[in-house]
C-alpha cells in the first residue's frame, strides 16, 4: 500500500513538471485557471494506472502520448506545436530516467535486492528530480520571450539539482541498507523541497512583475492628470483671449493712430507671451512620449531646471508604453537628479526618427561627481525603490529590444544616447 501511495505521489510530481512545461511555452489557455490545474493530475492517475495494472511498457506510453495530447489541446496554438510539446515531453521524460539509471547503476546494490521496491520508488523520486531540472531549463530558455530571464538562474538551478542528486546518492550509500523508508522518505522530502523552492522563487518575481507594472501605472496615470492639467490651462487661457480680444483690438488701433510703433510691438510680444503655454514642451502626437516628456519636464521647471526639447518624429510610432515608462521615464529622472546640485540647471532633449529607429539624445549639466565602480556607471539615486532601475538596468532593457545604450560625459555635462527599432504605421503598411 505504501509502495502505491509513494508511486502515485511521484506521478503527480511528473504532472506538476508537465504543467510547468506546457504551460510555461504554450499560448493562452481556453479554460479556467481551475479546470487547467485540475486537468494536470489526471495525466498522472492514467498513467500511473496503467502501469500498475498491466505493466506493459509499450501501453504506458502510448496512454501518455494521448493524455499528454488532451492537455496540449487546453492551449491555443498549431497542430505540429501540439506534437512537439508530446514528443519534447516524452522525450524529457526518458532522458530523466536514463540519467537516473546510470547514477543508480555506479552505486552498490547489494541492499537493494532486500527492498527492491523501495529501491524502484528512490530511483523513481531520482528521475523526477532530474526531470525537474531539464523541464525547468526548457521553461526559462524557451520561455525568456514572455518574462524576464538570466542565464545565472540555470547556473544556480544546476547548483541546487546537483547537490540534491549528490545528496540523495550519499544518504542511499550509507543508509539505504539499514533503513530503507527512511531513505525513500527523505527522497520525497527534497524534490518537495525544491518543488517549493522553485514554487516561491516564481511567486516572488510575479509580485515583483506586478510591482514593476504597477508604479508604471502609477507613472503613467501621473502623465495623464499632468495632460489633462496642461489642457484645462490652455483651455482657460484661450477663454481669457477671446474675451480679451476686443480690447486688445481697441487698444492697438489707438496706439498705431498714434504711432506708437515701439509700443505696439511691445504690446504684442506681451500678448504672444499670454497666449503660449509655458508648460508644454513636447507636442508630437505620440500621447506616451509626449506626456511623459511633459510630466517630467514640468517637475524640472517646478525645481528651476531649464529644459528644452528637439522632437522631430512622426504620428504613429509604435510605442510600447512600459518599455518607455522603463527607459525614457527613469533616463528623464536620472537627469532631472543630476541637474538639481547645479547653479546653471539645464536639461535638453533630441528625438528623431530615421529608418525606423528613434534616436534619443538627452543631455544634462550635473557637478562633475560620478561613481564607478567596477567599470560601471552607478546612479546618485537615495531610494532606488521609488527611482529608476540603474544605468546597467536600462541598458538591458534597451538591449533587450535590440536597441543600443551610450553615454558620454565631460566635467559639467552629462549625455545619454538611446537607439531603439521602432516601427511606425506606415512601415507596417508599406510591409503588408
Amino acid at each position: 500500500m505504501i509502495y502505491v501511495i509513494l508511486f502515485f505521489l511521484s506521478e503527480l510530481c511528473d504532472s506538476y513538471c508537465i504543467y510547468r512545461l506546457i504551460r510555461g511555452l504554450s499560448g493562452e489557455c481556453r479554460v479556467k485557471h481551475v479546470w487547467e490545474v485540475l486537468c494536470y493530475p489526471v495525466y498522472g492517475l492514467v498513467t500511473g494506472a496503467v502501469y500498475l495494472f498491466w505493466n506493459l511498457p509499450l501501453l504506458t506510453m502510448v496512454s501518455s502520448m494521448i493524455v499528454l495530447f488532451a492537455l496540449t489541446m487546453l492551449y491555443d496554438g498549431k497542430l505540429t506545436a501540439r506534437i512537439f510539446y508530446v514528443f519534447l515531453v516524452c522525450g524529457l521524460l526518458a532522458c530523466s530516467e536514463t540519467v537516473a539509471m546510470v547514477v543508480m547503476g555506479e552505486v552498490p546494490m547489494y541492499a537493494a535486492s532486500e527492498n527492491m521496491q523501495y529501491a524502484n520508488i528512490f530511483t523513481v523520486y531520482l528521475s523526477r528530480l532530474i526531470e525537474l531540472f531539464l523541464f525547468e531549463t526548457i521553461v526559462k530558455v524557451g520561455g525568456r520571450k514572455k518574462r524576464e530571464f538570466h542565464f545565472y538562474q540555470l547556473g544556480i538551478l544546476f547548483l541546487i539539482m546537483a547537490g540534491c542528486v549528490y545528496l540523495e546518492v550519499v544518504i542511499y550509500q550509507e543508509i539505504f541498507a539499514r533503513k530503507p523508508f527512511f531513505v525513500t522518505i527523505t527522497s520525497v522530502v527534497i524534490l518537495a523541497l525544491v518543488i517549493l523552492i522553485i514554487w516561491s522563487y516564481d511567486m516572488l518575481t510575479q509580485q515583483y512583475q506586478k510591482a514593476k507594472k504597477s508604479d508604471m501605472l502609477d507613472m503613467k496615470n501621473q502623465v495623464y492628470k499632468n495632460e489633462l492639467t496642461i489642457l484645462r490651462e490652455q483651455e482657460e487661457a484661450v477663454r481669457r483671449m477671446r474675451h480679451d480680444t476686443k480690447n486688445h483690438c481697441l487698444a492697438l488701433r489707438e496706439l498705431a493712430r498714434q504711432g506708437e510703433n515701439e509700443k505696439v510691438i511691445k504690446y504684442l510680444q506681451q500678448v504672444l507671451d499670454n497666449v503660449e503655454s509655458e508648460h508644454i514642451w513636447m507636442q508630437t502626437g505620440n500621447p506616451e512620449m509626449d506626456g511623459f516628456v511633459n510630466y517630467k519636464f514640468s517637475q524640472a521647471q517646478k525645481l528651476g531646471i531649464t529644459c528644452s526639447v528637439d522632437a522631430r518624429i512622426p504620428r504613429g510610432l509604435q510605442l510600447n508604453e512600459f518599455d518607455l515608462a522603463g527607459i525614457l521615464g527613469n533616463l528623464l529622472d536620472n537627469a532631472l537628479e543630476a541637474a538639481q546640485g547645479c547653479t546653471d540647471a539645464w536639461i535638453r532633449l533630441s528625438l528623431s526618427y530615421d529608418k525606423q529607429v528613434l534616436n534619443l539624445l538627452l543631455s544634462n549639466s550635473y557637478q562633475g561627481k560620478l561613481k564607478i565602480r567596477n567599470g560601471r556607471l552607478l546612479t546618485h539615486k537615495w531610494d532606488t525603490s521609488k527611482h529608476g532601475y540603474g544605468m546597467e538596468s536600462m541598458k538591458r532593457s534597451v538591449e533587450k529590444l535590440q536597441g543600443q545604450f551610450m553615454v558620454e560625459h565631460t566635467t559639467d555635462q552629462f549625455t545619454v544616447h538611446v537607439m531603439l527599432p521602432i516601427y511606425h504605421s506606415a512601415d507596417r503598411e508599406s510591409q503588408g
